[in-house]
């Protein structure tokens, strides 16, 4: 085992001893929409299974609307073993529609913003205008090209923020590094 898995290892397992003693609070219906104030509201994990950092990191997902693992469902995911999504939004502020990101993802050009507001139905790539990190142990490198080529941004775990007059409308592809 290498430093990394060892210590994602022992991450995930005090996150389920966490969980386990009922600490887990349900999402607010407009987590997904909102600004983080304090800490954030956590989901019940799908199972007791975790993905690792190498299947998170550029793993492919069928393109589509509605997908699978919380990987583009529409909702900014953090789940109560520490794990959570990626969430690029259309404006500043972490407002209007959004984007997320379970998995890495080598092209935004076929994922769309999903949430309601502007921008909903509108190709994620070079259509971003903040983001939020909800996973709590692993980062993001995004960049400004497709297969994750061009400039990167790294985004730290739980970081949020509006992105700076480079990368505003330039992400053209994610990558989670644990």
């Amino acid at each position: 085992m290498t430093t990394r898995s060892i210590r994602r290892s022992f991450a995930i397992a005090v996150a389920g001893v966490i969980a386990a003693g009922g600490i887990a609070l349900a999402q607010p219906a407009n987590a997904g929409t909102s600004a983080p104030s304090g800490p954030p509201a956590m989901l019940d994990a799908h199972s007791a299974a975790t993905a690792t950092a190498a299947e998170r990191e550029g793993a492919t997902a069928a393109p589509s609307k509605i997908g699978t693992r919380a990987h583009q469902d529409g909702l900014c995911h953090l789940y109560s073993n520490g794990q959570g999504d990626l969430c690029l939004y259309a404006r500043a502020g972490l407002s209007e529609s959004m984007s997320d990101f379970y998995w890495g993802d080598g092209s935004l050009w076929n994922n769309y913003f999903l949430s309601s507001g502007e921008g909903e139905g509108v190709v994620v790539a070079n259509q971003s205008e903040s983001y939020w990190n909800r996973d709590q142990y692993c980062g993001a490198w995004m960049y400004t090209r497709t297969n994750y080529r061009g400039d990167r941004l790294y985004v730290a775990p739980g970081d949020w923020g509006d992105f700076d007059d480079y990368y505003t409308n330039n992400i053209e592809s994610i990558r989670w590094v644990c």
